[in-house]
């Protein structure tokens, strides 16, 4: 329930509860239909702000981390669907903003080109660590290798689509 950096600890359950839990279900029973992806996003992203501040770069990484993997493997969701790309562009966007303003960029020509948001994540995610390098923020690679791979692990369905010519394009109408 808590993640231990040195003599300072980050308290994710307790945290999750009062930030994203809580307000949850007090929307929801006032009759609204929160999301609490956008709650949590938001609290999390701050989190890894706030490590980066208060604890350092190490810090930071472990939290974009675990933020990610929340995000991946939502609990609410039951461990499947989430907002995993969108994080990871967050994630690279807190830690090392031109980092992430390259990757969303490739993200947006790949998606004017393409038409296919399945394949700009991947393209984004698999030059992710390209741009770590050219910015020089080489200290931040395992990290983002290890993330692009989870990228690419949980659109599998997508690369068989991708594959067979059958991907849904951006805009294109559901037979």
């Amino acid at each position: 329930s808590f993640l231990l950096l040195g003599d300072n600890y980050l308290a994710l359950k307790d945290t999750f509860q009062a930030a994203v839990m809580e307000p949850f279900a007090d929307r929801y029973l006032a009759g609204e239909t929160p999301n609490p992806c956008v709650q949590c996003n938001g609290v999390l992203k701050f989190r890894v702000l706030l490590a980066r501040a208060l604890v350092g770069p190490d810090a930071a990484q472990v939290a974009a981390l675990f933020a990610f993997l929340g995000h991946l493997y939502p609990v609410w969701l039951k461990f499947s669907g989430g907002k995993g790309v969108a994080t990871f562009l967050g994630t690279l966007l807190a830690l090392a903003w031109p980092v992430g303003l390259a990757a969303c960029a490739t993200w947006a020509v790949t998606a004017a080109v393409s038409r296919i948001s399945s394949l700009s994540a991947l393209v984004a995610a698999g030059l992710a660590p390209v741009w770590l390098l050219i910015f020089g923020r080489g200290q931040m690679l395992t990290l983002v290798v290890i993330l692009a791979a989870l990228v690419f692990l949980r659109h599998g369905a997508n690369i068989a689509r991708l594959r067979a010519g059958t991907e849904p394009r951006i805009g294109a109408r559901k037979a």
